[in-house]
This record gives C-alpha cells, sequence and structure tokens, in this order.
C-alpha cells in the first residue's frame, strides 16, 4: 500500500505540471492566460492522469490510517477522512480546470466566449477551490496534531514531515524561488507535499521493520 500512495501521489504532481507548469514569477502566474497557451494534449494527458492517481492517493491514505490506529479512532479517523474528502473534492476541481482550459484555447481574446470563461472561473472554480482548501487544510492540521502530540507508530518528528508543515515550507519557497521553481510549485506543491510524506512514511515504517526484525534475531 505504501508503493500505490507513492505512485497515485507522483502521478497527481505530474498532472498538475502537465496542466499548469508555466516558469514565471509568482505575481505573473495567471490562469487565464496559462490556459489560452497551454497545448490541448497535455491538458488531456493531464487530465486522465490526475484522475488515474486520485484512487491511489486515496489507498496511501487509508496505510496512513492504520498507521495512525494506535492513537485511538479521534486521531487516525477524521484527518485521514477530511484528506480523502479533500483528494475527492481535487478530482472535481481537477477535471472542472481541464475543461475550462480546453474551452478557453479555442475562444478569441476580448470575445463572448472570453467573458464566459472568467465567468466560470468565478462561478464555479473560486467556491470549489475555497472547499477543497478548506477540507485540505482541517484535515492537514488534524494530521499534524495527531503526529506530534498523540501516540503513534510514527515518531513525532514525522509531523514536520506532514502536509500541512510542507506546504507552508513551499509557499515561503514561492516567494524568493525563480520562475523556474515558482511554476511547479503554485500548481503541483499540494500533491508534492503528500507525495513526500508517503516517502517519509514508507521509510520510517520499513526502517522500524528492519530494527524489530534484528530486534527478534538478537
Amino acid at each position: 500500500m505504501d508503493v500505490i500512495g507513492i505512485v497515485g501521489a507522483g502521478l497527481m504532481v505530474l498532472s498538475d505540471l502537465l496542466l499548469l507548469y508555466v516558469p514565471v514569477p509568482r505575481s505573473q502566474y495567471d490562469f487565464l492566460e496559462i490556459a489560452k497557451r497551454m497545448p490541448e494534449t497535455r491538458v488531456i494527458v493531464g487530465d486522465y492522469l490526475g484522475l488515474l492517481g486520485t484512487p491511489l492517493v486515496l489507498v496511501g491514505l487509508y496505510r496512513i490510517c492504520l498507521v495512525l490506529r494506535p492513537a485511538g479512532r479521534w486521531h487516525s479517523l477524521p484527518p485521514v477522512l477530511l484528506l480523502g474528502y479533500a483528494y475527492l473534492l481535487g478530482a472535481v476541481f481537477h477535471h472542472a480546470v481541464s475543461m475550462i482550459m480546453t474551452s478557453a484555447r479555442h475562444e478569441v481574446p476580448g470575445g463572448v466566449g472570453d467573458v464566459l470563461t472568467a465567468d466560470l472561473v468565478t462561478k464555479f472554480l473560486v467556491p470549489l477551490g475555497i472547499a477543497f482548501l478548506t477540507v485540505a487544510a482541517v484535515g492537514s492540521a488534524w494530521l499534524f496534531i495527531t503526529l506530534f502530540v498523540a501516540r503513534t507508530a510514527y515518531s513525532r518528528w514525522m509531523a514536520f514531515l506532514s502536509p500541512l508543515v510542507l506546504v507552508l515550507v513551499f509557499r515561503a519557497v514561492i516567494l524568493v524561488a525563480p520562475p523556474i521553481v515558482v511554476g511547479a510549485l503554485v500548481p503541483a506543491g499540494p500533491n508534492l507535499a503528500m507525495l513526500v510524506f508517503f516517502m517519509a512514511s514508507a521509510a520510517w515504517l520499513r526502517s522500524r521493520r528492519v530494527a524489530e526484525a534484528q530486534g527478534h534475531a538478537v
């Protein structure tokens, strides 16, 4: 299950980069402008990779839930359920972004279609994005608290590799990083944070199994 979650998060990062990677400063990162310039093939492939990756990430989150179980139900279930729901919202958001980007490529600048795209972003993407970010933030904060204060199968330092902390670090990096890094972290930062956490989790659990096996051998 560790590998499945890692593969899923990796697909999500690749999907984000295909859809929205443009090496520009943060102040110049404009979704509507990117939507009009992005090749359709990249949008389609990015869309499907994201949809394929989402169920795999849910498997990875289930694995995290099992590892958190020693801390009790209130520390293991809520953060994983919230993050899982956030990923389901993210899949809908992801697909909506892809469709709007495909539509925007065929519009005449300044025309009625251009206004319609901006209207779709305001009415659909913005509320959905707010819902996604709210659920993801609460779930990530709950996970951080669980890792830091509760007794789980993880060491407490794993809290500082949790998605909440990594996303905040990425946000700080965006302020000073060159455009090539900004262009990657703006769209892919949250999924990259989850990928790092899944990899750290797999490494920690593997090292623990090795230590336990050596202890039994002795």
